[in-house]
């Protein structure tokens, strides 16, 4: 656990969201989708019960 994220910290949501500018981006750039869901993950490593993806494109 990280020592700067105290209980209370954790207790709240984390939200993860990455920009894409253009529909295009969304189809051809994976990379900022897997990177969405690895931070959403490292979210969950350091202790965040409610992890929320945002979508929006």
């Amino acid at each position: 656990m990280n020592p700067k994220l105290s209980p209370e910290h954790l207790q709240r949501r984390a939200l993860v969201y990455v920009r894409q500018s253009s529909p295009g981006q969304v189809l051809h750039n994976q990379e900022s989708q897997r990177r969405q869901y690895g931070l959403a993950d490292h979210a969950r490593q350091l202790g965040f019960q409610q992890v929320e993806v945002d979508q929006r494109k």
